[in-house]
């Protein structure tokens, strides 16, 4: 799981949080391996990661926009997140997975 920590870092100045800079991020981001699920509220400040490219170095994710739902998405499409959230965690991603 990728946080931030929102306008704590924005206002620090602080960010990429750790001073990871872009090609570290997408670097640490391409080493995940399992399937990812990634929220964006349409109404957020944050951009778009396909858009900007940061879900390119993902392997395996599914990105849902939810309309009426700004950076605290949880907190304003409860309903649609735990739905959404649900059904991810229920999938069988057996087949993602790769024995070490």
């Amino acid at each position: 799981m990728v946080l931030t920590f929102g306008r704590l870092i924005r206002l620090s100045g602080a960010w990429p949080p750790y001073g990871f800079d872009w090609a570290q991020r997408m670097t640490l981001l391409e080493r995940i391996d399992c399937p990812v699920l990634l929220f964006r509220g349409m109404e957020s400040w944050a951009s778009d990661p396909e858009k900007d490219g940061r879900a390119k170095a993902l392997k395996n994710y599914r990105l849902i926009n939810v309309p009426n739902a700004g950076h605290w998405l949880h907190h304003d499409q409860l309903e649609l997140f735990l739905r959404e959230t649900k059904e991810f965690l229920a999938a069988d991603y057996a087949c993602c997975f790769t024995t070490r």
